[in-house]
């Protein structure tokens, strides 16, 4: 064929070879951007979550964060804000356990036999104001760790199963409340143990 011929076959190729590469960094870019959207979407699902149940400041970080960079809020972020109600919390336990343990060992009686019976029934109202503390510092902690736990597990488990919102924090309540009574529960048995060391039995010939 003649050298026109030739120079417009091989110009209409490289035409047809551009647009082909074009074609495809144009359909790549999309998919990022579909990606960055979905991505952006995931971080920010958080807003389906209870207003009380996170920060205001959190919620603003995390928008920030996933608006200008599309990360999540690291976690290392915010555990320092939730670290002092926690170290509340570890103080309470261990001072009301020693508490506890005193109280129910002043108030446990010796029977003739020389063993410690039934603590008194109204002891364990003493347990109240601790459950009542602890569960306010919990719910505090976990208003500031939340978002960014969420935005990396992407959902909530109670028992190895996922569940919804509600259902994890009320599992975690429950749990949390259960801990205190057992706390309880091991200092009354420590005291009634201290307080039989104390006992003697009665020598019914003598009396």
């Amino acid at each position: 064929p003649p050298d026109g011929s030739r120079s417009r076959t091989g110009s209409s190729r490289g035409f047809d070879s551009n647009r082909s590469s074009s074609s495809r960094e144009s359909s790549g870019s999309d998919a990022e951007a579909a990606g960055a959207d979905d991505r952006r979407d995931d971080l920010l699902a958080f807003y389906g979550l209870p207003r009380w149940s996170y920060a205001h400041w959190v919620q603003k970080l995390a928008t920030k964060l996933v608006e200008s960079k599309g990360t999540a809020v690291p976690f290392r972020r915010v555990a320092g804000e939730a670290m002092p109600h926690q170290y509340i919390v570890l103080l309470l336990r261990c001072g009301f356990s020693l508490c506890f343990t005193i109280f129910a060992a002043a108030h446990s009686e010796c029977d003739p036999g020389g063993v410690v019976r039934s603590h008194p029934w109204w002891i364990w109202f003493c347990l109240m104001p601790l459950s009542v503390a602890q569960l306010a510092l919990i719910v505090l902690s976990c208003k500031i760790t939340i978002i960014p736990v969420y935005q990396n597990n992407k959902s909530f488990q109670s028992m190895g199963r996922k569940v919804g919102f509600s259902t994890w924090f009320a599992v975690s309540m429950i749990r949390s409340a259960f801990a205190c009574v057992d706390l309880g529960s091991d200092g009354a048995f420590l005291g009634g143990f201290v307080k039989e060391t104390s006992c003697q039995p009665v020598d019914r010939d003598k009396v």
